[in-house]
């Protein structure tokens, strides 16, 4: 039996295994009937994962590419394509690069021979926040114009945001800002500044420098309206006494927060911050010598917690007054690999667990292989870290 006897809905199937963006041309040259189902598997393309990455870059911030979904890592080939032809279907792009030179101008061409998208990722890692080259510049005229029904939007350049909300915030259709997946947080001076236009947000990667803290935040603290719809949250680099954590005050219904500490000088006014009776699955990393203080302050505003993941070394009292504060509690994981791993405090917690009637999952490193099994700790990855929020669109 040949391949060409197959009937085209096996014929589909196959091609439905194929991803490379590069396959497909010769594929469609085998015979007429092949252009026509490679068209057809085409069209069903959702989501194009265009991931040109040096070779030592983490696997996180590699999409893993399954269903509705082609990628490319060949910049030439992206600065050729026509997506309106090629794959006229598509909604969201991932377009991360770490390689020179500036990828503003592939990222121009894609949008402007695309159908309208609803998710963009785009990130080169080879720049900062404030990179401005010539495309940058005419963002206004070269990328904002075809960014009017996206629902998810993960950059870290400024001006790309900024433009954005200056041309389409008032419509209020962002529903993602930031990604948590491959370190994309947001500079908080944009939420300081466009807030109002962030009401119908769902999930929210920020991160607080010292210029967003000094110059900007007092400014715009009083003007942030209540965030009710965010349920997601990541706060990265939140430092001493900072209004970032003070924002937590404007998300009344958060599920998630993952939150970073860096303590320089100052202690952290956890008085400031109120109670939130709806996070259910937390995670926090403190970088600081009197981190116990920190993990303890930061917990009690969390009283419903059943998640909890701790990148910290901590002391064995700290983990029993942890699981004093958070009576629901029920899978706790301490992520620092170099955390002491004495046989007797382990024992210890879990004499204390059964003593008292708690019924708590307890692992001392993310790296447990046990914890893949864990139902609470695969929602709060994955609304974090194992998938991007571009894929929803699938």
């Amino acid at each position: 039996m040949r391949i060409n006897d197959l009937p085209n809905d096996c014929l589909l199937m196959i091609f439905d295994q194929f991803h490379d963006l590069q396959q497909f041309p010769k594929l469609m040259k085998v015979c007429s009937r092949w252009k026509t189902l490679i068209q057809i598997r085409l069209k069903k393309v959702k989501h194009f994962d265009c991931t040109c990455l040096d070779s030592d870059f983490p696997q996180c911030f590699r999409l893993q590419v399954v269903g509705k979904c082609v990628s490319t890592e060949n910049m030439n080939l992206l600065e050729k394509i026509r997506l309106t032809e090629l794959l006229p279907n598509v909604k969201t792009i991932n377009f991360q690069s770490s390689k020179n030179p500036c990828s503003c101008s592939t990222l121009a061409h894609l949008l402007a021979n695309a159908n309208p998208i609803e998710g963009l990722c785009f990130y080169n890692y080879e720049y900062n926040e404030r990179h401005k080259c010539k495309l940058m510049r005419s963002v206004n005229e070269l990328i904002t114009p075809f960014l009017g029904e996206i629902k998810v939007l993960a950059t870290h350049f400024d001006e790309v945001i900024r433009s954005y909300f200056k041309a389409f915030g008032h419509l209020k259709k962002l529903r993602t800002l930031g990604n948590s997946a491959v370190g994309g947080h947001v500079r908080f001076i944009h939420v300081g500044k466009f807030s109002k236009f962030m009401t119908n947000l769902k999930t929210l990667s920020v991160y607080c420098d010292h210029e967003s803290e000094t110059k900007h935040c007092a400014e715009y603290k009083y003007k942030i309206p209540v965030l009710e719809k965010l349920q997601y949250l990541d706060i990265g680099n939140c430092l001493s006494d900072c209004w970032t954590l003070k924002f937590l005050n404007f998300c009344p219904n958060l599920q998630y927060l993952a939150i970073k500490i860096t303590v320089y000088r100052d202690p952290i006014r956890f008085d400031r911050i109120d109670k939130n009776y709806n996070v259910i699955g937390l995670e926090i990393t403190i970088s600081a010598w009197f981190h116990d203080e920190f993990i303890i302050q930061t917990v009690e505003k969390f009283p419903n917690c059943r998640y909890l993941c701790v990148h910290s070394n901590v002391s064995e009292s700290v983990e029993i007054e942890v699981i004093k504060l958070l009576p629901h509690l029920s899978t706790l994981v301490f992520g620092s690999d170099s955390m002491s791993k004495d046989p007797n405090n382990i024992q210890a917690i879990k004499d204390y667990c059964q003593k008292h009637n708690r019924q708590i999952d307890y692992y001392i490193n993310t790296k447990d292989e046990n914890l893949a099994n864990n139902e609470l700790h695969r929602n709060f990855h994955r609304v974090f870290y194992n998938q991007y929020s571009l894929q929803n669109f699938r």
